[in-house]
């Protein structure tokens, strides 16, 4: 499929899979075995590791999209209105408005 994945589908996924790795890292610590220890917290470190991944894709995504806005926001003024000529600022800005 030629689409992006949905945010919040995958911020709910990712936080079940921290909550069970938190949840299955309890027991292997009262157990004590250094082996089973590593295994659990090497699982965990690779899930941290994805959200924090995600977490900083989006944020720069986010200031991309907000500097993108704030550019088409810019108002071009006509040329009339612009600073003073180089020939010494000789010429006035027509007066809008005036008839």
């Amino acid at each position: 499929m030629q689409r992006e994945p949905n945010r919040e589908t995958v911020d709910v996924v990712l936080l079940l899979a921290l909550g069970a790795a938190i949840i299955w890292i309890l027991p292997t610590l009262t157990l004590g075995d250094p082996d089973l220890i590593r295994l659990q917290a090497t699982q965990f470190l690779l899930l941290a590791g994805a959200a924090i991944v995600i977490m900083t894709e989006r944020h720069i995504e986010d200031s991309a999209r907000a500097r993108a806005r704030r550019g088409a926001m810019v108002v071009r003024q006509p040329e009339a209105m612009q600073a003073p000529s180089a020939a010494g600022g000789l010429h006035e800005a027509p007066q809008w408005g005036s008839v």
